[in-house]
């Protein structure tokens, strides 16, 4: 690995206008910080929608329960 043309990479890279432009401005950061979480917690929920659609799909009996508290709970307030 050449260390000395990743140190220069660093250096052009901290002196770039847009790096300068995010040292500088102090909002960049959090909202950078906001979009990244809200883009991973996005990823993580389609992670759990396939992997529960995974499981329905190699256990028959699970896609029938799964919904079982929801339907049990409209029929409670549709007999109320």
């Amino acid at each position: 690995m050449n260390l000395h043309g990743l140190v220069g990479f660093c250096d052009w890279l901290a002196a770039s206008s847009p790096s300068q432009t995010i040292q500088t401005v102090s909002w960049i950061i959090p909202a950078v910080q906001t979009v990244h979480i809200l883009c991973v917690a996005a990823v993580m929920s389609s992670v759990l929608i396939v992997a529960e659609r995974q499981r329905a799909l190699e256990n028959p009996v699970y896609a029938g329960n799964r919904y079982l508290q929801v339907k049990i709970a409209l029929i409670e307030v549709n007999r109320a």
